[in-house]
């Protein structure tokens, strides 16, 4: 679900700018604010249970190396 500046975080956590990929940490209640690096005003929240496949790939390699 996306998240508009300017509105109330739902929960605590790590929003990703839909435009330019960038994180930014957000408290629960606290306003979203525009994206420090590009602007843009739409964030998705950042869950890692549905982490990229990328990702994934990349932490089950790192799991076997250890």
């Amino acid at each position: 679900m996306a998240e508009k500046t300017s509105e109330p975080a739902r929960e605590t956590g790590e929003y990703r700018c839909l435009s330019c990929d960038t994180t930014i940490s957000v408290e629960r209640g606290l306003l979203i604010p525009v994206c420090p690096k590009c602007g843009f005003d739409t964030f998705g929240l950042r869950n890692p249970r549905f982490a990229s496949a990328e990702e994934a790939a990349s932490e089950r390699a790192r799991t076997r190396e250890t």
